[in-house]
């Protein structure tokens, strides 16, 4: 009777590396198709039934992104999402994941990869396998760095694609963005590229289908060229975006800017809704100053028809709760 009541049931199927996903709903006067397949899967499939949502946390170890390692700090001031600079506790929960009851490891709903991501392609290899079992089928998905192992980190962002709703990922490649493009379900997504020297140049992104494409993005030290593809792929669906960028000045994009409003005029974004111009920390370096910044605020305001938009130091307090993933 639980599979009959009046609420959506989120499916998945799994057989080998194959991965299907979907949303069965239930009407009050449901179809008589329906009842025969749950009747079914109830008689045939021997359900268990295990808390929906496990979530799986992998502190990092005392490596630190490229950035750092240099003794830089990255360009908004802060660590990414599921970073610590604290070594992992012996006992970790995805070691104690791995051993628990296959049943439950199905059912994941985020998980965290910082600290096998942080592994060159010799390292780490236990823990990468691991990730590559638990991310099939999750919703949440942070910490993929993708510089130090990047055949490893495509395959997880790979793996994940089918299922995956929320995303954060960093030091892209190419291959890596055009993988995290194509995920059809991802809805909230951190691209994080630290203004590294890597190219990440792309051409025009396809366009999103319909029901398809972010609501809410964060951009940090993507290439402009690749800010804009990104932006027009999903100019549609777009209604939040939090954008690492300065004000006018003397720097190089995205540190100093003086024509966002022209950029983001050209990227057709009639869903959006709210713009957070995020300026750094105090290391970000980033170009900023009250006038600049109402000017600035006041052009993009502008071209995107009423949005509300915010600085991250200007409006510190109410733009802060719009930056989290």
């Amino acid at each position: 009777m639980t599979l009959l009541s009046a609420e959506p049931w989120d499916l998945t199927l799994r057989s080998g590396d194959k991965v299907l996903t979907g949303t069965v709903r239930n009407a009050d006067d449901a179809d008589p198709l329906t009842k025969a397949m749950w009747l079914t899967v109830a008689a045939k499939a021997a359900l268990t039934k295990i808390l929906p949502a496990v979530v799986i946390e992998t502190p990092l170890d005392g490596d630190r992104p490229p950035s750092a390692a240099k003794g830089q700090t990255p360009a908004d001031g802060n660590a990414p999402p599921g970073t610590s600079s604290a070594p992992s506790p012996a006992g970790s929960p995805l070691s104690a994941a791995t051993s628990a009851p296959r049943a439950v490891l199905q059912f994941l709903w985020e998980l965290n990869v910082g600290s096998a991501s942080y592994g060159e392609p010799n390292e780490k290899h236990q823990e990468k396998t691991d990730c590559l079992r638990l991310v099939l089928g999750v919703e949440r998905l942070v910490g993929v760095h993708c510089c130090y192992d990047p055949a490893w980190s495509l395959q997880l962002l790979r793996s994940a694609a089918p299922s995956v709703e929320q995303l954060s990922v960093w030091y892209l490649r190419q291959a890596h963005m055009l993988a995290v493009h194509a995920m059809p379900r991802l809805r909230r997504l951190w691209l994080s590229h630290y203004m590294e020297p890597r190219s990440l140049e792309l051409g025009e992104l396809p366009q999103q289908g319909n029901g398809e494409g972010l609501e809410w993005l964060k951009v940090y030290g993507l290439p402009r060229p690749t800010t804009r593809s990104v932006l027009q792929a999903h100019a549609h669906s777009l209604q939040e975006l939090v954008l690492f960028v300065g004000t006018a000045g003397e720097q190089q994009w995205p540190r100093s800017c003086s024509d966002l409003h022209s950029l983001l005029e050209q990227c057709g974004l009639r869903a959006l809704r709210r713009v957070v111009l995020e300026r750094g920390g105090a290391s970000s370096r980033c170009s900023h100053g009250r006038a600049g910044c109402d000017q600035q605020r006041g052009e993009v305001r502008r071209v995107l028809h009423g949005a509300e938009v915010l600085c991250s130091k200007c409006h510190h307090r109410r733009a802060r709760p719009y930056c989290r993933l």
